[in-house]
């Protein structure tokens, strides 16, 4: 389901928040389109993942199309992932930005988490690849810096270094649950009923 909403404000977010959902009967994953830019504080944030629900930005989904100037591109939104099955190998917290596998915490960095955590949505949401210019954004967003290439590299390594750690407690093959595709990106090797997001 999409509802459009003119603007949250962090003293009226919660309100319509809690609106939109008592709106609805069901369960259905929700995502909020706001049309204006918004900055949610850290408690309404938690609270939206736990409820289904997602946000976006409207003019983050406007189609770069001239003739339809106002369209938005719907494809853009993530599905709102909402708690799944406790005993899935991989589960991600991510308001403790933790990453548990096979119930060992993997140690992950800080600046690599976001991009963890977009890999296992992609995993879930339709299991394809991950745009090296995605994850490039998510550590830029995580850092406060320029992202290039080989810092993507470096972080994808990383990332697999933290799984291969666990070599000895389980079993890990060699490219540690993280293909790569030659100048498209990256994509995590697991089933969609195998990741958890802990709300």
């Amino acid at each position: 389901m999409i509802c459009l909403v003119r603007r949250l404000r962090e003293d009226s977010a919660q309100e319509i928040i809690d609106l939109v959902r008592g709106a609805i009967d069901s369960e259905e994953p929700v995502a909020l389109i706001s049309l204006c830019a918004c900055d949610l504080p850290t408690t309404v944030a938690r609270q939206l993942d736990g409820l289904r629900m997602t946000l976006a930005n409207a003019a983050d989904l406007l189609k770069d199309d001239p003739d339809q100037p106002f369209a938005l591109d719907l494809g853009r939104i993530r599905a709102p992932i909402g708690p799944q099955a406790p005993e899935a190998r991989l589960q991600i917290d991510r308001f403790g930005r933790r990453v548990i596998f096979d119930g060992i915490e993997l140690a992950i960095e800080p600046r690599d988490f976001n991009a963890f955590v977009l890999l296992a949505e992609e995993a879930v949401a339709a299991g394809g690849w991950v745009l090296r210019e995605s994850i490039a954004e998510a550590l830029q967003a995580s850092t406060g810096r320029d992202s290039n290439v080989e810092q993507v590299d470096r972080c994808i390594n990383r990332l697999r270094t933290a799984f291969k750690k666990l070599a000895g407690a389980i079993d890990v093959p060699p490219r540690a649950f993280i293909e790569t595709k030659p100048k498209v990106g990256y994509r995590l090797i697991f089933a969609s009923s195998e990741i958890a997001f802990i709300a």
